[in-house]
């Protein structure tokens, strides 16, 4: 294969980072589509335009990060935006609270009517554990919270990076079978349908996902910063990420 893409008898090739591997020559790369562009670092990417002699680059993603927001904003890029939603895809109710005990009170509540309903939550932490840098809830302790003191009807669960592959796999498999009600994950890419997030801004609020059912959307605002309330969609979502981060 690689011989033939040397030799200029493939004519497009799809492939992964193995694209960018030594021993991978092009004979005349002309457009380079990086697709899932924030899965791949700046210096891979311009790896792999340096395989031709200055080709086009098309980067798609639906998760744009703040650094390629960046470059739209300040007309390195040209941008094309997608608005319409998925086939399918319901549309999400957000719902903007305050960080004090009156909203605090009613998220709480609206997640226990959502759990009672058969449904699951997904709650998000911006930290895994307590940092003495930041003033920030982290998810280890407020899973303790959260399943022995708020929630001790409902099956509690935490998912982070630094568990163990079996670990993070049982959690899951728990998870997806409705053994576990409420999750406590580090991330959400690539995670199943949950329907109510509940995210502090402080996550950054351009990566509360979308599942493809009706889902609300909590997000408990921990600052004076002005967010948009319901139906903002996707690239909205991650500008206003990148408005908040030029703020804080």
């Amino acid at each position: 294969m690689r011989a033939a893409i040397a030799a200029g008898e493939v004519h497009a090739v799809v492939g992964t980072h193995a694209l960018i591997q030594e021993g991978v020559t092009f004979k005349q790369l002309g457009l380079v589509v990086i697709d899932e562009q924030h899965r791949f670092g700046v210096m891979q990417r311009a790896e792999l335009r340096a395989r031709g002699m200055n080709p086009d680059v098309l980067v798609m993603t639906a998760t744009p990060i703040p650094r390629s927001l960046a470059m739209t904003v300040y007309g390195d890029l040209d941008v094309s935006v997608i608005d319409e939603m998925p086939p399918g895809r319901t549309p999400i109710v957000t719902k903007v609270f305050a960080d004090n005990a009156i909203d605090r009170k009613e998220v709480k509540q609206l997640l226990a009517r959502e759990m009672r309903a058969g449904r699951q939550v997904y709650v998000v932490y911006p930290l895994v554990e307590e940092s003495e840098k930041m003033d920030l809830r982290d998810a280890t302790r407020r899973y303790e919270y959260l399943r022995d003191k708020v929630f001790p009807k409902f099956s509690v669960g935490l998912l982070h990076g630094r568990m163990k592959p079996e670990e993070k796999d049982e959690v899951m498999r728990r998870f997806v079978k409705g053994e576990i009600q409420i999750l406590l994950p580090s991330w959400l890419s690539s995670m199943p349908s949950a329907s109510v997030f509940h995210s502090f801004i402080s996550c950054g609020v351009a990566w509360v996902a979308a599942p493809n059912r009706a889902t609300a959307c909590c997000l408990l605002r921990i600052s004076k910063l002005k967010l948009p309330a319901n139906g903002w969609g996707s690239w909205k979502r991650r500008t206003t990420d990148l408005r908040l981060r030029k703020k804080i």
